[in-house]
């Protein structure tokens, strides 16, 4: 055990989080433990080349504190929007948070540092680190949601992650509870991220005002950056503001309705909630839960946990970082 404990600490890998506004990235030890992490601008302006060029000077940046510690790396991993080919290490499909970012390769420009790359969703990532280091440890199966700007989703399936057969598996945010409900920005109608993610809460919210200008949701600046607008909605309800209280009761009833469909199709033994709707009201996450019990198939048997996430926006690389610790393992 000392020995397998031993080894687990002395695995050093690198993990970069490709996301809309910022590259996450850091030094992750075989026990999930960050050493070292930083982050910088997603930028696109020199198209996916300028980015990848971004992504090999934050290896190299990594690489570097590594040596000036007296240790070395030994695989990266990186998650990516869009659907992503985990055997080729390209991005195949474009996400709609990151417009442009298709048809890139994610490992071949990287070869140069001589170590094992993983590359895959970025979502996937997420949900391996809960299952790997947070909130998922120790199950067969889980199922992670991550309610931020969209709505990202990891499975894992006896211990592993679930792909689909073509990589596009597991974009539960895109589940329609509405077909003929409001467009989503992967050209759908009714997904559940237009109804349950921040950014859909925050629209609910703004569109509200021209119809109650006297409630207390009026006073927000939802063109401001950050978490401070999701965090003002849920404060207006907090002080019982009945505009905003019916608006997240209604949210919840549609996330609730969703999960519910998601613990039927897959039964789970964990469903895990992260992001910024969960960080901002623990309260909100209560009454989902209970909601979505009431919406799911009634059965004697046990139905899984809902709980939220433990790692955090550090998840991404962390499960990248994971993720290349098993390709350099053989796993």
């Amino acid at each position: 055990m000392k020995k397998a404990r031993a080894k687990a600490e002395n695995t050093i890998c690198l993990g970069l989080d490709i996301g809309g506004s910022f590259v996450k990235y850091g030094v992750i030890d075989g026990e999930g433990s960050v050493l070292y992490s930083s982050r910088t601008a997603t930028v696109l302006d020199n198209g996916a080349p300028g980015l990848v060029d971004i992504l090999r000077n934050v290896i190299s940046e990594m690489i570097d504190h590594c040596t000036s510690r007296g240790f070395q790396p030994q695989a990266i991993g990186i998650g990516s929007p869009g659907t992503v080919d985990p055997r080729s290490g390209k991005v195949t499909g474009e996400s709609p948070n990151l417009p442009g970012w298709v048809e890139v390769e994610l490992r071949a420009p990287f070869s140069g540092f001589g170590l094992p790359t993983a590359v895959d969703n970025d979502a996937n990532c997420s949900a391996y680190a809960e299952f790997k280091f947070g909130a998922a440890v120790g199950t067969q199966t889980a199922i992670v949601i991550t309610l931020g700007t969209g709505i990202g989703s990891g499975i894992i399936i006896n211990r592993r992650l679930y792909h689909g057969s073509h990589y596009s598996g597991a974009e539960l945010g895109h589940l329609s509870i509405n077909s003929r409900g409001p467009r989503c920005g992967c050209g759908n109608r009714g997904c559940l991220e237009t109804y349950a993610s921040a950014g859909a809460i925050l629209r609910r919210a703004a569109r509200l005002v021209d119809f109650y200008p006297h409630s207390s949701l009026a006073q927000i600046d939802f063109s401001a950056q950050g978490d401070a607008p999701l965090a003002a909605v849920f404060r207006a309800a907090q002080e019982e503001d009945i505009t905003a209280t019916e608006l997240l009761d209604t949210v919840a009833d549609d996330l609730a309705i969703g999960l519910a469909g998601i613990i039927n199709a897959f039964d789970p033994e964990v469903l895990v909630l992260g992001g910024g709707v969960v960080d901002a009201a623990p309260e909100f996450i209560k009454a989902v839960t209970r909601k979505t019990k009431r919406y799911t198939f009634k059965t004697k048997a046990k139905r899984p946990r809902i709980v939220p996430a433990q790692l955090g926006n550090r998840a991404g690389f962390i499960g990248a970082a994971a993720l290349g610790a098993d390709l350099a393992h053989g796993e």
